[in-house]
């Protein structure tokens, strides 16, 4: 482009169409610019980048008259479209539209996790993490990172607690028994399990296997237990078909 003021040729530098800029959370709310119902697409895209979480937590929803504990990692939100289409003033089929937009230009990634939607912002990490002017990452960031990892083990502690507790509740509803999620026994069994991988949602799995099984079983409603259905056979409980009733026709 040439700028002629003067009689001078001059080639005038065009605006960056890339970089990026760091914004508060509680400017979503601001009573002069904050975000009004409809949300604009964009809106919507802000909203989205500010409700992601900055490190992984594990959180408790209710979805469907019960209550989950799911883990939503760093960059992501578990929300079901129903709950984003009232949080921006949107119809469902609107909303449903414009997420796999995203998806499809690879702005984000969903999957299911206890029934439930997850979505994930691509490149997340990237543009949370410090840079210097050429766009170089910081030094810094492996210290960022560092503390990062220190609060999550921190929160693995605190989260493994609240699983115990909601696993033993389950238990405790479906059988009407009173198991204490403080006692030693129970809680080596669950915790045994949870450091090899399994989730909240298997022993969920695990629970109505067996009390489909044993609740009515006057034999075997003994076994009910945490000690036995939490214990070695764990992982066969889990990988076990459920049975099928068969009603006369």
């Amino acid at each position: 482009m040439i700028n002629s003021d003067n009689g001078n040729s001059e080639k005038k530098k065009s605006v960056p169409g890339n970089g990026y800029i760091k914004i508060y959370r509680s400017l979503a709310k601001h009573n002069v610019v904050g975000f009004k119902k409809p949300f604009s697409k964009f809106e919507a895209w802000i909203w989205m980048l500010l409700e992601a979480k900055y490190i992984t937590q594990t959180e408790y929803i209710e979805f469907g008259n019960k209550s989950r504990i799911v883990e939503t990692p760093r960059g992501s939100f578990t929300h079901s479209y129903r709950y984003l289409a009232n949080a921006w003033g949107w119809s469902k089929n609107k909303t449903v539209v414009f997420l796999k937009d995203l998806e499809a230009d690879n702005m984000i990634t969903q999957k299911q996790v206890q029934q439930i939607k997850q979505t994930t912002i691509c490149n997340y990490g990237t543009y949370q993490e410090g840079r210097d002017s050429k766009g170089t990452v910081k030094s810094t960031d492996n210290q960022l990172k560092i503390k990062n990892l220190q609060e999550r083990e921190g929160q693995q502690k605190v989260q493994n607690k609240e699983k115990i507790i909601y696993i033993v509740e389950c238990l405790n509803q479906k059988i009407g028994s009173k198991y204490k999620s403080t006692s030693e026994k129970t809680k080596k069994h669950i915790q045994a399990r949870l450091n090899e991988g399994f989730t909240v949602e298997d022993f969920e799995t695990v629970i109505d296997t067996k009390c489909v099984d044993w609740l009515d079983n006057p034999e075997y409603n003994k076994y009910l237990r945490p000690e036995t259905l939490f214990g070695s056979k764990f992982e066969s409980y889990l990988n076990q078909k459920q049975k099928v009733e068969n009603f006369p026709l």
